[in-house]
């Protein structure tokens, strides 16, 4: 994988869907969606590929994520990876960024007024090359936007969420046979160096066990039937 999943706010897929804290018509993903279309681009990379703007916008909306001041509340995307079980740092510390990005780990930035909007936007962000950051623009596919001057993205953005998360692995679907039942069972497992490595996550089809999130660390619970 050389980028992660990308979308476009104004896909016309989802573009007219309302998105508004006020009930507004005017206000759709189109407008206003930028935030849950991020943090779509980074579930459908990490976890669930069916995972698009518009049921990121959806679950925005049913745990208070959307702003009456067109817009999305910061405080929802820890909320929402929280509840995909994915690692998230909110942060306003550009150092910190700069070395998140540097292990090309995906970064949402909620930017002011200057290179890529002109009232307040949110865009992500997933390497770096030389002086440059590697961005996906919800609103624009223009090349100076998506790749941009790292000094000015950090000069602009006014927070940060890191996901400590590797995406730049080969992740691939292999069957694993259970020598208990003769059943076969899909597994996604990443690969390094032609090894297959099983996703964590994925154990709980194949043992008793269920995989959970405290904040920090990978959890797991033996569950007994």
């Amino acid at each position: 994988m050389d980028k992660p999943v990308e979308y476009e706010q104004t896909d016309p897929r989802w573009r007219n869907i309302p998105y508004s804290g006020t009930g507004n018509p005017n206000e759709t993903i189109g407008t206003d969606g930028c935030g849950p279309t991020c943090a779509a681009m980074v579930v459908a990379t990490l976890r669930e590929k069916s995972v698009t703007p518009d049921k990121a916008a959806w679950w925005f909306k049913e745990n208070g994520g959307l702003s009456p001041h067109n817009g999305t509340y910061w405080f929802i995307f820890t909320r929402y990876f929280a509840y995909w079980k994915i690692p998230c740092t909110q942060t306003d510390n550009p150092a910190l960024t700069k070395e998140a990005l540097a292990k090309n780990y995906m970064v949402i930035s909620a930017m002011r007024k200057g290179h890529w909007t002109s009232i307040g936007h949110f865009i992500l962000a997933y390497g770096l090359s030389g002086s440059k950051v590697k961005i996906h623009d919800p609103n624009s596919e223009a090349s100076y936007r998506e790749f941009a001057d790292l000094n000015t993205y950090l000069k602009e953005a006014a927070q940060y969420w890191i996901i400590p998360e590797e995406w730049k692995v080969d992740i691939k679907t292999v069957k694993v046979k259970s020598l208990d039942t003769d059943l076969l069972y899909d597994l996604q497992a990443v690969s390094v160096n032609d090894e297959n490595y099983v996703r964590l996550r994925d154990m709980e089809k194949i043992l008793p066990v269920k995989i959970g999130w405290d904040g920090k660390n990978p959890t797991y619970k033996l569950v007994y039937k």
